[in-house]
């Protein structure tokens, strides 16, 4: 497999990208939601102060994968009708405009409330002044974010697997994790 896009297929680094992306939705979903049905105390802060460090680490590899990305542009898509086309490319926009507003949000609605964010236990700077209300409209907005990403998602697993299923075209194979040998 290509390191780089095809004209036809996505290449390993476009796929790892990707790939990283989900588990790393996948970790963040469960920390919160583990998160939510424990007693306040060391166990529910470990798991907040986890679900930080995996945010701030979804935006970093965001940024790095929109840099290569446009070293490496994404194969062109597959033929469909025109409806279909603009829903996918609508999907992509609102998955990559949450991919970064979460993360900035949640920041945002930490730093602003005088709490301090840590990647892996080492402190990030705070870059915003202490603001309740800001700290407030910026959970409201991280909150908003998450439920969006839940629908913008289940649509994007949805489309897939309906090329893959009822279409039965490459749209979901282009991105597989493990690719089938070429025959």
């Amino acid at each position: 497999m290509s390191l780089r896009n095809t004209p036809d297929r996505y290449g390993a680094v476009a796929r790892l990208f990707h790939w990283t992306v989900v588990a790393l939705f996948i970790a963040l979903y469960v920390t919160i939601e583990l998160r939510e049905g424990l007693p306040k105390g060391p166990g529910r802060d470990a798991l907040m102060a986890l679900h930080r460090s995996l945010g701030v680490t979804t935006l970093l590899v965001v940024l790095v994968r929109l840099g290569w990305r446009a070293l490496d542009p994404a194969p062109a898509p597959l033929p469909m009708p025109a409806l279909q086309a603009r829903a996918a490319h609508l999907a992509h926009l609102a998955l990559y405009a949450l991919m970064l507003l979460m993360p900035l949000s949640g920041y945002a609605a930490t730093v602003a409330r005088g709490r301090p964010v840590a990647l892996f236990g080492v402190e990030l700077p705070m870059l915003l002044p202490q603001s309740e209300l800001f700290g407030a409209i910026a959970k409201g907005v991280h909150e908003f974010g998450a439920t969006a990403i839940y629908v913008v998602v289940a649509a994007h697993v949805a489309g897939a697997l309906y090329h893959h299923l009822v279409l039965k075209d490459a749209t979901l194979t282009r991105m597989a994790p493990f690719p089938r040998a070429s025959r």
